[in-house]
């Protein structure tokens, strides 16, 4: 176990809980990254660096099945990346790229004022599925850059309560609530 730990570059860490027990600190460098790596599912518990990072990088299945908050500056990884109906993810974020499918089943909240998240799935065939409410708890908006699937195919409707804008293929199920939307490069349903 690691006591005291600045990081200034990279940490890889497998995602055991409490592998890092004392203090732990991002430092000023800008590339200052934590990574997840390894096989079985990453959980909220296993987040021993905790939930604030500079760049988070995650090449593992991630599967976070409670409430959980994020802050970083981008999330990166091999995914894919699940948040269960059982959950919610506030986000505090750039970005989030991943390699292979993100779904939001929950709700997913974004924190940055003012800014905009971007969600991004890499990878043949990937996409991002928003089946629970997106919300934001100041001026935030969300970009999609990823074919995106909106709802629950024959269940309910969602609400996206924040401006969203697509830029690839949108499928929308159900009856769904959308603030502001804007759309290039469709071809979807």
């Amino acid at each position: 176990k690691v006591l005291t730990l600045t990081n200034n570059g990279l940490v890889k860490l497998n995602g055991i809980p409490d592998q890092i027990d004392g203090v732990i600190s991002n430092g000023a460098a800008a590339n200052s990254s934590v990574e997840y790596y390894g096989s079985g599912n990453l959980a909220p518990g296993d987040l021993a660096w905790g939930t604030d990072y500079k760049n988070l990088i995650i090449n593992k299945p991630v599967e976070f099945d409670t409430d959980i908050s994020l802050t970083a500056s981008s999330i990166t990884g091999s995914g894919p990346l699940t948040v269960t109906d059982a959950a919610s993810l506030s986000l505090n974020c750039a970005s989030v790229t991943i390699e292979g499918n993100q779904t939001y089943e929950g709700n997913l909240i974004l924190v940055p004022t003012g800014k905009v998240t971007t969600l991004e799935s890499t990878g043949t065939g990937s996409q991002i599925l928003l089946k629970g409410n997106v919300s934001t708890t100041n001026t935030s908006s969300l970009t999609v850059n990823s074919k995106l699937v909106i709802g629950n195919n024959g269940g309910s409707g969602i609400n996206v309560g924040l401006p969203l804008t697509v830029n690839d293929d949108v499928t929308f199920y159900s009856d769904n609530t959308l603030s502001a939307f804007t759309a290039s490069g469709l071809g979807g349903k």
